[in-house]
């Protein structure tokens, strides 16, 4: 089957990464899929917590700092991680990317990436290397960080509409009209490929699921109940 217009132009890049986000988000609606439209979103207008995909999060332990080293003015230099205990380096390597995904592409495209202000830990340096004094530290963000997370929202917004193409048709009209009860099935399937929440069930398939399940241990212990009378009744 020819690929849609959408699905084509994202993978050969002549449409930029947010547009692609927004189609996703108009066909998430479309097939009632809460949890897609909602990562969608957050990849557009960034993550309101820490809370995460796990493709934005990753470690650094590359700091730099300036100030004065014994008799030495030294300036955006490495610091020794020894300048730090372990427990600070452990938290502070933590590095969880918020931002959109166009402040991530931009990032991604700068030679030096990004740096995070860290001269909070002047004095624990001091400490520390017995006197090195910080007038501030850069922890550096690698741009092969964000790279990675372009590429991983690319790849996730392919699998979803590949899958969409696969039980709806070409999508380059953006319009699919489909009943929740019908779209669940292939909501599923996206979420689990692109590790999602699951989607709660709508009534109707609430419905047939305990039909199918309670209604027959309503008639096992019924069962049960009623041998047990008959059995009752013969032994007298």
């Amino acid at each position: 089957m020819p690929k849609s217009k959408i699905i084509l132009a994202i993978v050969n890049n002549d449409i930029s990464i947010d547009k692609s986000l927004m189609q996703l988000q108009v066909l998430a609606h479309d097939v009632h899929n809460d949890e897609l439209q909602e990562w969608a979103e957050h990849e557009l207008t960034g993550y309101p917590t820490e809370d995460v995909p796990e493709y934005r999060k990753a470690r650094s332990l590359l700091f730099n700092y300036t100030g004065i080293n014994g008799t030495f003015n030294v300036k955006d230099a490495p610091l020794p991680l020894g300048f730090l205990s372990s427990e600070t380096l452990d938290e502070v390597s933590k590095v969880i990317v918020k931002e959109d995904i166009l402040s991530v592409q931009q990032m991604s495209e700068s030679d030096s990436g990004a740096y995070r202000d860290l001269s909070i830990l002047a004095g624990e340096v001091y400490k520390q290397s017995g006197g090195v004094q910080c007038v501030s530290i850069r922890q550096k963000i690698p741009n092969t960080l964000y790279k990675k997370i372009v590429a991983e929202v690319k790849n996730r917004i392919v699998k979803a509409l590949m899958i969409l193409e696969e039980r709806y048709g070409n999508l380059d009209n953006l319009g699919i009209n489909i009943r929740e009860p019908k779209s669940f099935v292939g909501n599923l399937m996206i979420n689990e490929a692109l590790g999602l929440p699951q989607p709660s069930a709508p009534e109707p398939i609430r419905s047939k699921i305990a039909w199918k399940i309670i209604v027959p241990i309503i008639i096992a212990v019924s069962g049960g109940v009623l041998m047990a009378i008959i059995n009752k009744i013969f032994s007298l």
